[in-house]
């Protein structure tokens, strides 16, 4: 059977001067036990062994030994004494045994402390030191006793050993735990500035990947339109229409090829940004309608240009000045 921490054994030494208690911790290990004596001030002193396991030895000269016979009628009416504790042991030679028996209320009083105390007590011996060692007597009690397969068969020994191994192991389980949820604390603690951080770099990446995205999208548009521009020169379209501009005549706009979100009356059906292709807008002002009459008429006879349409002109308020607005359609044969 595995070791099972350290026992306890009190001895208690019975003579004409009075009782005398020793106070000792024993730990077995392989069958072996070993001895440590601890100071006993009484059994005001208890309370800091509880639930340890205990022997008991009541030794001394009050203590009455004799050879143990199974037809002996003296032997038979000792072990029916309920006022008498007593104890068969094997002497040396093992060839012989011994009964050694006490008055029960020499031992009572200190039974009862323990079991006050809540310590329990394995088992009692009872002899002369002399006839046979404790050490001897717990180590073969302990053999024979208390190994595993005898105390599971025993529900008493069971119990107790379940009983003292449970309290004497809940501190240190609830030592345990509580550093287990203090470490998992931590540990949390850590995961979640970790999870912090990952949110706040995620966050800062998704910002990112939407101004690049519209970036994107703005360069697509510019690609777009670039595409979407003649593969001619344009600056011979503009020479052409500055040919025919009048001497009282000036333009402030010329659009060739204008995008649509600059155009307007029949650009207006435009929804996306793009060039509106063969369309020219131009806008100017005058101070003769004649002049804006011959300008239109010039373009409409270039070839140039398929169709001149006049989509606005009006006088200016209070000024002898004309506003004109127009819009060419250029030829595919031009382009």
């Amino acid at each position: 059977m595995p070791i099972i921490g350290k026992i306890l054994l009190f001895e208690v030494s019975i003579t004409d001067k009075g009782n005398e208690t020793k106070l000792y911790k024993v730990a077995i290990s392989k069958g072996k036990a070993s001895f440590v004596q601890k100071e006993y001030t009484g059994t005001n002193s208890l309370e800091k062994w509880k639930y340890s396991l205990a022997f008991l030895f009541i030794t001394g000269n009050q203590v009455v030994t004799k050879p143990y016979t199974h037809d002996d009628l003296s032997i038979k009416r000792i072990l029916e004494n309920k006022d008498l504790y007593c104890d068969i042991t094997t002497t040396n030679e093992e060839s012989q045994q011994t009964i050694s028996f006490v008055r029960r209320e020499i031992p009572d009083e200190l039974l009862g402390q323990l079991k006050k105390n809540q310590i329990p007590l394995i088992t009692l011996f009872i002899g002369k030191k002399d006839n046979y060692s404790i050490k001897e007597r717990i180590e073969l009690f302990w053999r024979k006793e208390m190994g595993f397969r005898i105390i599971r068969k025993s529900p008493e020994k069971f119990n107790m050993l379940c009983n003292s191994l449970y309290h004497r192991l809940q501190l240190p389980v609830l030592i345990v735990f509580f550093l287990l949820l203090l470490g998992n604390y931590f540990v949390n603690s850590h995961f979640r500035q970790e999870n912090a951080a990952m949110n706040t770099s995620i966050n800062i990446k998704q910002k990112s990947d939407n101004i690049r995205q519209k970036e994107d999208e703005k360069f697509s548009r510019l690609l777009k339109l670039y595409r979407q521009a003649p593969d001619y020169s344009l600056a011979s379209v503009a020479d052409r229409i500055a040919s025919y501009i009048p001497q009282n005549l000036t333009l402030n706009m010329l659009s060739i090829y204008p995008s649509t979100s600059h155009s307007n009356h029949l650009l207006k059906s435009k929804k996306d940004m793009g060039l509106v292709n063969k369309v020219i807008l131009i806008k100017g002002w005058s101070d003769i309608p004649g002049s804006i009459t011959l300008f239109t008429q010039f373009l409409g006879k270039d070839n140039m240009f398929d169709k001149v349409e006049v989509i606005s002109l009006s006088r200016r308020k209070d000024q002898n000045l004309f506003d004109f607005e127009l819009q060419l359609t250029v030829s595919k044969q031009e382009i």
